[in-house]
């Protein structure tokens, strides 16, 4: 994910389309045109099941005793 992309590594895949996410199309911009009518972007997005968001929200709300949950308390 993190990753860098090398612009020879990527030109070595010869089987055609290059899928990718558009994280790392964007870390392709100033490869060649070429290269780039190669690759196609993949939107992903993340759609979480409802338990895991209320869990989520039930974890990030403060405490009633705690010093971040008053209007003054830092976060």
């Amino acid at each position: 994910d993190h990753a860098r992309i090398d612009a020879g590594w990527l030109a070595s895949l010869t089987d055609g389309w290059i899928l990718m996410t558009a994280k790392d199309a964007v870390k392709c911009r100033r490869f060649a045109p070429a290269l780039r009518a190669r690759c196609v972007c993949l939107d992903v997005e993340a759609v979480p099941e409802p338990a895991l968001l209320e869990w989520l929200v039930s974890r990030l709300r403060p405490s009633p005793g705690d010093p971040a949950s008053s209007p003054t308390g830092n976060r």
